[in-house]
């Protein structure tokens, strides 16, 4: 059962999402939703983990190049790409203008053109 507020929004990009105090790359954003994410991972993250992130911005674009976020690992599972794992996070801490700019980033460069719940 999916209990999502607003569908996953596919991106034109793969974003890539690191660990804020060492730099080392986590994965890159599959889907996300203003609530969270899914990541393609090389690691097999255990649900619950918690780790605070940084979801880099594409271009030039944005006023702002990352989006500082604490994460929690809410599942995961082996992706169809062999030794890659795809895992949902749920963003845990994340500042109302981080926020904003999860939703800008879901709007400029969404896959799909039915973003009217962004509008809401």
């Amino acid at each position: 059962m999916d209990n999502r507020r607003e569908p996953r929004v596919k991106l034109l990009y793969y974003l890539n999402v690191y660990n804020r105090q060492t730099r080392e790359l986590l994965g890159q954003v599959l889907d996300i939703t203003s609530q969270g994410v899914n990541l393609l991972c090389r690691e097999h993250w255990q649900v619950g983990e918690v780790h605070s992130c940084v979801l880099e911005m594409p271009g030039d674009a944005y006023a702002k190049t990352s989006v500082n976020v604490e994460i929690e690992c809410r599942w995961r599972k082996h992706d169809t790409t062999p030794g890659f794992f795809s895992s949902g996070f749920h963003f845990r801490k994340i500042s109302l203008e981080h926020r904003g700019w999860v939703r800008k980033l879901m709007a400029d460069y969404a896959r799909s053109p039915n973003l009217d719940f962004l509008l809401a």
